[in-house]
């Protein structure tokens, strides 16, 4: 499972990237004060949808302590990519991820510019890079 912060994930959805909700997936619940670390979906069935959390033709179907999200649209979660979800979002000119002195590194080059992202993860490293490629 991915260990990416709250504010990286909220980032890197409010830039624009990918929010596909497909079992299994992790996340975080949009208001920071409802997150205890970062939520699974597993796919595997109970009563119909996921461990603590069923998407149902898009809504959200929660069966934690509070319903607080259920009945929202699914759109409302926070997506938690995978470190291959975010190499792959950076396309063909992803060049490589390396690690030097604890800090990783992430580089995408093409002809004419090269851009990088570091960070305390490979998926921090990629993430940074990601958002990088996508300033706007």
């Amino acid at each position: 499972m991915s260990n990416m912060k709250y504010e990286l994930a909220l980032k890197l959805k409010n830039a624009g990237f990918p929010q596909v909700f497909e079992p299994p997936f992790n996340f975080f619940y949009p208001d920071k004060e409802d997150n205890g670390g970062i939520n699974h979906c597993s796919g595997q069935e109970v009563d119909g949808g996921c461990y603590g959390l069923g998407i149902s033709r898009g809504k959200i179907r929660d069966w934690s302590f509070e319903n607080k999200y259920n009945g929202e649209d699914v759109t409302v979660l926070i997506k938690v990519p995978t470190l291959e979800e975010l190499i792959e979002a950076c396309g063909e000119d992803f060049k490589n991820l390396y690690v030097f002195k604890e800090t990783w590194y992430a580089c995408w080059s093409n002809i004419t510019t090269t851009r990088a992202g570091s960070g305390e993860t490979p998926t921090e490293a990629v993430a940074m890079l990601w958002l990088s490629l996508n300033q706007k």
